[in-house]
């Protein structure tokens, strides 16, 4: 049985940004379709950590947390489908909470060519994803609560 080979294109791979509380930032990502045929694209966002021995991140699964920049994080689309051999732009707004920690905050867009929660709901099926890194670094000093 054949195997088809479907490969994503995003850029930037990753997008350092700073802002203040309270603050929305607008930024966009670029999805480019490397294939001969139109394709359909499915976009998310995730939390993740930079590794110990500074690798690869450590991607966290929305079940497990979801909290802080991936749900600051407002696509424009959730899905895209580009025509053949071609690009599209997708825009996101980072919308910094007001009562937001000062420092680094760590998300990534995903995109990939299955929607998340068909893949949630089937653990049979192994769907690649390319992600963009989003860095965020939040002035100020911390609030005490």
């Amino acid at each position: 049985m054949p195997v088809s080979v479907h490969a994503i294109a995003i850029s930037p791979s990753v997008t350092e940004v700073s802002g203040q509380r309270g603050e929305v930032l607008s930024e966009t990502i670029k999805i480019i379709n490397t294939n001969t045929t139109d394709q359909t694209y499915y976009l998310d966002t995730l939390k993740f950590k930079a590794s110990e021995d500074g690798g690869s991140p450590q991607f966290i699964s929305s079940s497990e947390d979801h909290e802080g920049l991936p749900e600051w994080i407002k696509l424009e689309t959730s899905t895209v489908i580009v025509p053949a051999l071609s690009s599209a732009e997708i825009n996101y707004e980072i919308r910094i909470p007001s009562g937001a920690d000062s420092g680094g905050h760590y998300a990534a867009i995903t995109v990939s060519l299955t929607p998340a929660d068909l893949i949630a709901s089937n653990g049979a099926i192994v769907e690649a994803k390319t992600a963009s890194l989003i860095l965020l670094e939040v002035a100020g000093e911390n609030i005490m609560k």
